[in-house]
C-alpha cells in the first residue's frame, strides 16, 4: 500500500489518504497516483471481505504521452518530460 491508512474499528473501516502526496506516473503516464493498495486486499478481521484502491489525478492534456505508429504490432508511446 502507498499513502493509505485503514483502519479498522469493529464493522467500521476508516481509510485516511494524504491528497498532497504524489507517487509519480501511471504506468501509462496519462495521471499521477496518489494513493494506492496496488491490487485487492482482504480487510483485517473481515474475512472474504475486499478492498482496493486507487487515487490518482489526471495529467493536463498537453503533459500526456502522446500515442504514436505501432512497430512490430506493438503500440509505442512517447513521454514529454517537464522539469
Amino acid at each position: 500500500m502507498k499513502n493509505v491508512d485503514m483502519k479498522v474499528k469493529g464493522n467500521q473501516l476508516t481509510l485516511t489518504i494524504d491528497l498532497s502526496k504524489s507517487f509519480g506516473p501511471s504506468a501509462s503516464g496519462k495521471s499521477n497516483i496518489i494513493a494506492t493498495t496496488a491490487g485487492n486486499m482482504e480487510v483485517a478481521g473481515h474475512e472474504n471481505t475486499m478492498l482496493g484502491i486507487n487515487v490518482f489525478k489526471s495529467l493536463p492534456k498537453e503533459e500526456k504521452p502522446k500515442k504514436t505508429a505501432k512497430k512490430n504490432g506493438k503500440k509505442r508511446v512517447s513521454y514529454k518530460v517537464s522539469k
